[in-house]
């Protein structure tokens, strides 16, 4: 049964769903001596993904650099001690479309001001869902730091769990951030177009159903690119009141129908680069080594009259 077939989608459906009101119920996280998970979890990369008692032990380490990637606003209302406040929209550029990530100088121009160094190692956290947090998190890998983290539960979680707040605009000296592009990272329609017929090749669209089946449409067209397969970015997460990402088994029963292989190449897209940048991090969260964020995503392949599309 083809993976991109109707049944096999519907299939793949009653499975999440299946995976979902199984994974209610999570153990308590327990304070780790590095940027980790619960134990329980068990993700082969667990310095990717904080928990929040381990950030609270270790504010005041040397070398951390926490961004708040929230507005303003909520930022000036309260947030974590220590963090400095980002907008991730200012490291994109809408050339040649909206959403695509701004040249180096651009982006490092900005982290720089945020405090971000070379040697920096960064936590990032959003307002709820990870995926402003996500998309800063790619930027990052994308031009070569390493050392980057995202905090479990977001700020929802922190707050939840009573620990303490600041409202006082936190203020940093410039630093040096240099990028370094990788490649590796980064799909472009043109390497689509070149390897869309290897058959190791994973292309997953993480928009919503009824974006891919071209219903409901922000482009010029709609659809999706040919061969891709439709698994929601969201369901990735725990449908409880503080969202959180699955447990690594729950996970697995979504992503390795698709990639089995941990060395695979998987290419994650969205509308414009913001969801499939959650994906990303769940895919390199797992353990997954060869994946690519597709940065025109549908924004660009939707527009194109000359790229086909499927429906």
């Amino acid at each position: 049964m083809r993976l991109n077939s109707p049944l096999a989608r519907v299939s793949l459906l009653l499975l999440v769903a299946a995976i979902l009101t199984s994974a209610c119920t999570r153990s308590t996280p327990t304070p780790t001596t590095t940027p980790a998970p619960s134990a329980a979890n068990q993700y082969p990369r667990p310095e990717l993904l904080v928990e929040t008692q381990w950030l609270s032990e270790h504010l005041n380490d040397a070398g951390l650099r926490i961004i708040d990637v929230r507005s303003d606003l909520r930022y000036k209302e309260g947030h974590i001690p220590g963090a400095v406040n980002l907008n991730p929209a200012e490291l994109d550029t809408n050339q040649p479309v909206r959403g695509m990530v701004g040249p180096p100088q651009q982006v490092a121009d900005i982290l720089g001001r945020a405090g971000i160094s070379d040697d920096s190692q960064v936590i990032i956290y959003d307002d709820h869902l990870g995926l402003w947090g996500a998309r800063l998190f790619w930027v990052l890998e994308y031009y070569g730091h390493r050392k980057v983290s995202l905090l479990s539960g977001n700020f929802p979680k922190w707050q939840a769990e009573g620990h303490p707040l600041n409202q006082e605009e936190v203020k940093v000296s410039p630093t040096t951030f240099t990028p370094r592009p990788q490649p590796s990272a980064l799909a472009t329609k043109e390497y689509i177009l070149e390897n869309a017929i290897a058959l190791s090749l994973v292309l997953i669209d993480v928009r919503t159903s009824p974006e891919y089946n071209g219903e409901e449409r922000h482009s010029a067209r709609g659809g999706h690119v040919p061969g891709a397969i439709n698994l929601p970015w969201e369901f990735t997460l725990t449908p409880t009141e503080i969202p959180e990402f699955l447990p690594l088994n729950a996970l697995e029963g979504l992503y390795f129908g698709l990639a089995p292989d941990k060395d695979q190449e998987i290419i994650v897209y969205c509308q414009t680069g913001v969801r499939a940048a959650h994906t990303y991090f769940v895919l390199r969260l797992m353990g997954y080594n060869k994946v690519r964020l597709y940065n025109g995503s549908w924004e660009e392949w939707g527009n194109d009259e000359s790229l086909p599309a499927e429906l």
